[in-house]
């Protein structure tokens, strides 16, 4: 059996060109560099030329950076001045590896539980200076304003539901009289 090669007609190889043309029209007209922006209008994260992004090669964050990352690379600095601290504090060291592997930001503390978040809080007391960095205070701030937000959500849950049964005026108690309690209701 023998192979024959199929015969390409000049439409199908001007169709093509043009593909090729329009794709490479419609990339350079509807294509745009990705461009980053925080919020304090700083770019975000380097760009190359064909519009990805840098790898490497940046600045690591200082501990006295404002960036994402300064809350746990000021507590690593913190549990790094205080040899033995991050096996003795652990509800902190919970934190710093939530910040490291969860969220930057913090925003995970919202769901942690508030009686851990005052032990990590107090943790965080005790071995925070007396000038505090940015870093550390911003991370005290998220914690308390996560003890303060569980607090209202429950408040407002509590305020919503009812704290007992008997608060309904359409149910009624029924218990067992004694033959005495019987014949004293019957005579009143």
């Amino acid at each position: 059996m023998a192979r024959t090669a199929t015969k390409i007609n000049d439409d199908d190889a001007q169709q093509a060109a043009r593909s090729g043309w329009l794709s490479g029209l419609f990339g350079t007209l509807f294509a745009r560099p990705a461009r980053a922006r925080r919020t304090d209008r700083k770019q975000a994260a380097a760009v190359d030329k064909s519009g990805a992004p840098a790898q490497g090669g940046g600045k690591s964050a200082a501990p006295g950076s404002s960036g994402d990352h300064a809350m746990h690379i000021e507590l690593s600095a913190l549990f790094k001045a205080a040899p033995g601290s991050h096996e003795a504090l652990r509800h902190l060291a919970a934190v710093r590896h939530g910040l490291k592997h969860k969220d930057s930001k913090g925003l995970f503390l919202f769901g942690a539980e508030p009686s851990q978040l005052r032990t990590a809080l107090r943790q965080l007391d005790g071995l925070m200076p007396r000038q505090p960095t940015p870093g550390l205070a911003a991370l005290r701030a998220r914690m308390v304003d996560a003890i303060g937000t569980h607090e209202r959500r429950t408040k407002r849950l509590e305020m919503l539901s009812p704290r007992s049964d008997l608060m309904h005026t359409d149910r009624m108690e029924v218990r067992e009289a004694s033959a005495t309690e019987f014949d004293r209701a019957l005579q009143r």
